[in-house]
């Protein structure tokens, strides 16, 4: 048994067989043949144990001073109900502490990673991982969280749920947010998914500035849509293409006036950012995107 401060140093158990994207903590390497070691989070912030494959893998890369600081802000991260842990959280405190360009620079790529829950049962939840690849700006494994790569649109009647390719993020513009943050721009609340593509771009003052004019109008998305048309030009020069997508659905309504079912139909929006270095790989869905002139479709 070794020891160190403040983390307790265990034996590494026998996974050897197991897949690489098991739930379990251990020592794997990935589809590109580097060497991946897989720490679950509630475990590392209660100092239950530190697997050897981790130590060692801190320890080679110099690299203990920042994992104790990555340690730190997950303890610190907001939880939810009964105390429990928060992807949303955790993914937010691994961005803006600056852990993951820390570890990048000890050549260590870290990911924050959740299992599918299928797998799991009702009364067991997926557990929250943090994946430590040995390679800086290495692929990411399987299962890595992302907040703003799928997202829901929740409108008065429908609601829907759409996911976008590499390069590609959203945010939903519904009718059913609050007054005064239809667009979310701070740290503490835009997706970190969209963070990320505005600080490497630049681009997170323009942002929050359209943000600032949309949200201080009250739910209108040809309105919305004529803020966005004044920002796209800029967000274009920043290497992001902006729009406002529109989407109709539609259904027949259960009720019906003398027999005959009455159709319901309901417009959903979002936001899509589209990094410009990735936009050979959008999505053509079919659906309608709202630049400077709003038009009804």
């Amino acid at each position: 048994m070794i020891h160190t401060r403040p983390i307790e140093i265990s034996s590494l158990p026998l996974l050897s067989k197991l897949p690489y994207d098991t739930v379990m903590d251990g020592a794997f390497n990935d589809s590109d043949g580097d060497e991946m070691v897989i720490a679950t989070v509630s475990e590392m912030v209660t100092k239950q144990g530190m697997t050897l494959a981790l130590y060692n893998l801190m320890t080679e890369r110099d690299a203990m001073s920042q994992y104790n600081s990555l340690v730190g802000d997950l303890s610190a991260a907001k939880r939810g109900r009964l105390n429990a842990f928060k992807c949303s959280a955790l993914y937010r405190a691994m961005y803006l502490g600056g852990h993951e360009h820390a570890f990048q620079e000890k050549g260590i790529s870290i990911f924050l990673i959740r299992q599918d829950k299928d797998r799991f049962s009702l009364l067991r939840k997926p557990p929250i991982q943090v994946c430590f690849v040995k390679r800086a700006y290495a692929a990411p494994p399987a299962h890595v969280y992302h907040d703003a790569k799928t997202i829901t649109v929740q409108g008065n009647v429908f609601k829907y749920t759409k996911s976008f390719p590499e390069g590609v993020v959203g945010q939903a513009y519904s009718c059913k947010q609050e007054e005064g943050r239809f667009v979310l721009a701070d740290e503490s609340n835009v997706p970190v998914d969209l963070l990320k593509m505005l600080d490497a771009r630049d681009a997170s003052v323009l942002h929050a500035d359209m943000a600032a004019l949309i949200n201080a109008h009250k739910w209108d998305p040809y309105y919305a849509a004529s803020i966005v048309g004044q920002f796209q030009e800029e967000f274009l020069q920043k290497g992001i293409r902006l729009s406002l997508v529109e989407h109709k659905m539609e259904k027949l309504d259960e009720l019906s006036f003398e027999g005959v079912q009455i159709p319901v139909m309901e417009c959903l929006f979002w936001f899509k950012y589209i990094d410009i270095a990735a936009s050979w790989i959008e999505a053509k869905a079919g659906i309608a995107s709202l630049g400077a002139n709003a038009k009804r479709y």
